[in-house]
């Protein structure tokens, strides 16, 4: 579980931190990763959405 809070200019980099992850642990575990945007206002969802939004063991979820 990652939280996010107004996020959105780190994310490309956490999304290059988190593939080298994915692909070392991907062969030994059943992942899945959830982004919480707690509710940003830059952005940080939209760009999430964009960057982990096609992954089928990926999910973003926010609140207010």
């Amino acid at each position: 579980m990652i939280p996010c809070y107004n996020e959105q200019e780190g994310i490309p980099q956490l999304a290059l931190a988190l593939a080298e992850v994915r692909r070392a642990l991907a062969p030994a575990y059943q992942l899945e990763l959830v982004f919480v945007d707690d509710g940003s206002t830059d952005g940080t969802r939209a760009t999430l959405e964009q960057h982990f939004g096609a992954f089928s063991d990926v999910r973003i979820v926010g609140h207010a």
